[in-house]
């Protein structure tokens, strides 16, 4: 019975220290800088900007992240959070499409109707993050986020495409000081552990 205890102490302790690489962080803001700048330079390359930060998650968990932590096979209840996660943010881009597609082909929707929408989505989808991943600090991207949605689609001009900018640096700087500790804190390990909890 301890050992269970131990196990779920040390997959709780692995998952916090997991999102402590600050690459979630330095993706989001990279995300709200690419928007940001996609309002001074309307461009074709504006998808590759949206696109490039995802394989920055990716690449980064796999050179940086698991040489230090070792990798963690998580239990079932971890494996549901995940999953709860990638179908909240999954209906939130369905909506958002859908939403779109209606603007597109119908009459224009008003204003504060598509900036609420917009606001709940990026609110609903960072909170989900923030509950199901035990990651408080996504609750504050979320709020960001929001903020910076509603202002771009009630005000026009690109006074106010700036608040993604500036959210977008914080989130980066913040990712970075949480890299640059990460690395200072966890060496790389020669070995790769294997923690397993069902």
């Amino acid at each position: 019975m301890k050992i269970d205890t131990d196990l779920k102490q040390i997959e709780k302790k692995s998952w916090t220290v997991y999102f402590q690489d600050g690459l979630w962080d330095i993706y989001i803001g990279m995300l709200m800088l690419a928007i940001g700048i996609n309002t001074f330079v309307d461009s074709e390359w504006y998808s590759c900007l949206m696109i490039a930060p995802i394989f920055l998650i990716i690449l980064g968990k796999r050179f940086i992240t698991t040489p230090r932590l070792g990798r963690v096979r998580f239990g079932s209840e971890r494996q549901k959070k995940r999953i709860a996660v990638f179908i909240v943010i999954a209906l939130a881009v369905i909506c958002g499409i859908i939403l779109a597609g209606f603007s597109a082909t119908g009459d224009p929707l008003p204003k504060a109707a598509v900036a609420t929408v917009f606001g709940m989505s990026a609110i609903l989808v960072f909170g989900s993050m923030a509950y199901f991943l035990d990651c408080g600090r996504f609750y504050i991207y979320g709020a960001m986020m929001a903020t910076a949605l509603i202002l771009d689609i009630l005000i026009d001009g690109h006074l106010v495409s700036i608040s993604f900018l500036v959210f977008g640096a914080v989130a980066f700087i913040f990712g970075l000081a949480l890299l640059i500790r990460f690395l200072r804190k966890y060496p790389k390990v020669s070995n790769m552990q294997y923690i397993e909890k069902d």
